[in-house]
């Protein structure tokens, strides 16, 4: 009787497991740019790492620069409007000395962040455009 109550449980806690792992797999495959997005270039003076999320219509980015002697975090960054393009999407970056007009998109597997900054601390620099590619973090052992 308390092998057929064990192997009951088992079967229970087996089927949730599974459907909640199943819900996640429909949800990134729903969303690909949800997950964590690492830099292809290790010695990139840019952006190393972000991390995507999707919730309420919302894409939210969590985004680390390169600084010495660890990244810099530049926080949490929400997309103002709904989004229906699960590929791509933009926002801006207030940094105060400088404005970031960031696009997210997916391209062939790979995110593509292209970065224009333009500059507002009155330092007479121009306005520039940086393209970055980051790959998908696994979690593969």
């Amino acid at each position: 009787m308390l092998m057929k109550m064990f192997i009951y449980i088992l079967l229970i806690l087996t089927t949730v497991w599974n459907s909640e792992n199943h819900v996640a797999t429909v949800e990134n495959d729903k969303f690909p740019l949800i997950g964590i997005w690492i830099s292809e270039d290790n010695q990139t003076r840019g952006i190393t790492k972000c991390n995507i999320q999707y919730k309420n219509g919302h894409f939210i980015v969590h985004v680390w620069a390169s600084c010495s002697p660890q990244d810099c975090d530049w926080g949490e960054k929400a997309s103002d409007q709904e989004k229906n393009d699960i590929e791509k999407f933009n926002f801006i970056w207030d940094h105060e000395f400088a404005e970031r007009d960031m696009v997210f998109e997916l391209i062939a597997g790979k995110l593509k962040i292209t970065t224009t900054t333009s500059f507002k601390d009155n330092s007479d620099r121009p306005t520039r455009t940086k393209v970055e590619y980051f790959v998908k973090q696994t979690d593969r052992l």
